[in-house]
């Protein structure tokens, strides 16, 4: 059932968040970035986090304010996250909408429907892996532009374009390692010397040092928007392990990061980032930026 979990899950995913970037999430999730001034930076997290996420989930009649809350509860005091999503998944059984997991619940790949654990799985995955990913990968984007003003005004001019996402998750992506074991005999090569690697072993591979591979990309460790093959990045995996929440990251990444570089003039950085203590995940644990 992985494959068949892993194929359908992304089928729907995709579709769902293409026809909602015509609509409602990008509008929710700009209309929350101007309510939100510099004193409620953790309801604007909530707003993100929370708010967001219970669209996908749909808004019945617990109501989408109700399910946002109950989510931040979750995330941020280690609630029963198992107990509470199987809670949503039956309610929504009951009153299917237009919503992401309706379209999970109803959607059949070979007459095979994804079960309830397979479900709960995926949301665990959705909101957790997905929610503190894509907040990296707006921190270090937004981080990247203000150190590169010449990259910065073309945002400006243009809006963040998709061509534009996938060069800041190829220069500093959010995940920086993997782990992978092959099923057969595997062969590399490192200069004159070729290296096996036999079936079964763990293997950390680098997605960092992949994006920076200068065989592969001109100049790899300067940021340049109008690169070419920027979308060669490794920064989502490659293959069956190709990153689910993709085009959901792409769509808040397009949302947040450009509403504001296309909102404020002037954005300062106040001190020096610092970053998160972690080997595979990357990303700005506090920046502080002024605006005028």
């Amino acid at each position: 059932m992985l494959w068949f979990q892993a194929i359908l899950s992304n089928n729907v995913l995709l579709a769902w968040v293409v026809e909602q970037s015509q609509g409602s999430v990008a509008n929710e999730v700009d209309s929350g970035f101007v309510a939100c001034d510099v004193e409620q930076h953790q309801k604007c997290h909530q707003f993100f986090g929370g708010h967001l996420f219970a669209g996908f989930l749909g808004r019945y009649e617990r109501g989408q304010h109700v399910v946002a809350k109950m989510l931040a509860s979750i995330l941020d005091d280690g609630g029963e996250i198992g107990n509470q999503f199987l809670i949503i998944i039956e309610d929504r059984r009951k009153h299917l909408g237009d919503d992401m997991l309706s379209s999970l619940i109803t959607a059949e790949e070979s007459g095979e429907q994804m079960t309830t654990e397979e479900l709960m799985a995926f949301l665990v995955l959705l909101y957790i892996a997905g929610h503190e990913t894509t907040v990296n990968l707006i921190g270090n984007g937004t981080l990247a532009l203000l150190n590169n003003p010449s990259q910065q005004d073309i945002v400006r001019q243009t809006g963040l374009q998709p061509q534009h996402i996938d060069e800041l998750l190829r220069f500093d992506g959010p995940v920086q390692h993997t782990v992978r074991i092959p099923l057969k005999e595997a062969h590399y090569t490192v200069g004159d010397t070729t290296h096996t690697v036999q079936p079964g072993t763990m293997v950390l591979t680098s997605l960092g040092a992949a994006n920076h591979d200068s065989s592969m990309f001109a100049d790899p460790h300067t940021l340049r928007l109008d690169r070419d093959n920027s979308h060669r990045h490794m920064a989502f995996a490659s293959g069956i392990h190709y990153c689910l929440g993709s085009a959901l990251a792409k769509l808040e990444t397009e949302v947040a990061v450009g509403s504001l570089f296309t909102r404020f003039k002037n954005i300062i950085i106040e001190g020096e980032p610092t970053w998160r203590d972690r080997i595979t995940i990357r990303g700005v644990n506090q920046l502080k930026l002024t605006f005028s």
